[in-house]
C-alpha cells in the first residue's frame, strides 16, 4: 500500500531501525526501546502499526526489518533532515549544534518541492555539515563507518563524521573540533572510560559513549 503521510512518531522509528541495521537484518524489541528509551511494549505497538503499513516485516525471534517500501520512505526522510540542516548552516547561519532539533520539525512540515529547490541551490551536496551522506537511489550506506574507538594508540586522524546529537556536538564545537579537524589518538585503555586525543597541540579526554559516535580515517 502506499503511504503518503506517516506521523512523526513512527518515523523516528523507522529511522531508528535502519541506523541499527534494519535495511538488511532483523533487529530485536530490546534493542529497539533501549535505543529509543522506551518500554518494549510500546515498541510493539508501534511496529505493529507500521507492520499494518506495510512499512516493517516481523519474524518471531528476529524482531524487525524495513520492508523495500520502509526502506525507500526512512531514506527520503534522512534525506529531507539532512539537506535542511545543510541549508540552514550554510544560508541562515545556524551552527552545528542547533540544526539537528529545528530539522526534525522542519522535515515533516515543509513541502517536496521546497527540498527539490533546496537540494538544487546548494548544488545536491553529497553530505551534511556532520559529515552522513545525503542518501540518493541506492547510495545511501555512510561513507565514513570507523568510529575512534576502531582506531589504535599514536593514529593520526581526520574527523569525517559525527553523530547529530547537540550534547556531542556542542562538546566538540567547544574544543574546535569539526569535520575535517586532525586529531593523534594518544591513549586508548580498554580499562578507562575515557579516550586522550590532541588537536592543535591540546590533550583532550574523550568519553567513549561520545567517542562511539565521531568517525574518521588515518592519514596516510
Amino acid at each position: 500500500m502506499a503511504v503518503n503521510k506517516i506521523s512523526e512518531e513512527k518515523e523516528d522509528y523507522l529511522k531508528v531501525l535502519l541506523t541499527q541495521g534494519g535495511d538488511s537484518r532483523y533487529v530485536s524489541n530490546k534493542l529497539l526501546a533501549n535505543q529509543l528509551k522506551v518500554k518494549p511494549p510500546s515498541v510493539t505497538e508501534m511496529m505493529t502499526k507500521l507492520q499494518k503499513d506495510g512499512l516493517v516485516d516481523y519474524q518471531s525471534y528476529k524482531g524487525y526489518m524495513l520492508t523495500e517500501q520502509g526502506l525507500q520512505h526512512t531514506l527520503e526522510i534522512i534525506k529531507r533532515h539532512r539537506l535542511i540542516e545543510s541549508f540552514l548552516i550554510e544560508f541562515l547561519n545556524y551552527s552545528w549544534d542547533q540544526v539537528h532539533s529545528e530539522a526534525e520539525v522542519l522535515e515533516h512540515k515543509v513541502s517536496s518541492l521546497f527540498i527539490d529547490r533546496i537540494d538544487q541551490l546548494m548544488g545536491y551536496p553529497a553530505h551534511c555539515p556532520h559529515g552522513g551522506i545525503i542518501p540518493r537511489g541506492d547510495d545511501y550506506q555512510e561513507t565514513y563507518q570507523k568510529n575512534l574507538l576502531s582506531f589504535s594508540e599514536g593514529d593520526l586522524l581526520i574527523i569525517r563524521r559525527a553523530d547529530d546529537h547537540p550534547e556531542l556536538l556542542s562538546f566538540l564545537d567547544s574544543k574546535h573540533i569539526k569535520i575535517n579537524s586532525k586529531i593523534q589518538l594518544i591513549e586508548h585503555d580498554e580499562s578507562t572510560s575515557h579516550l586522550l586525543i590532541r588537536h592543535e597541540d591540546n590533550d583532550i579526554k574523550v568519553d567513549k559513549n561520545w567517542a562511539s559516535g565521531i568517525y574518521g580515517e588515518v592519514i596516510t
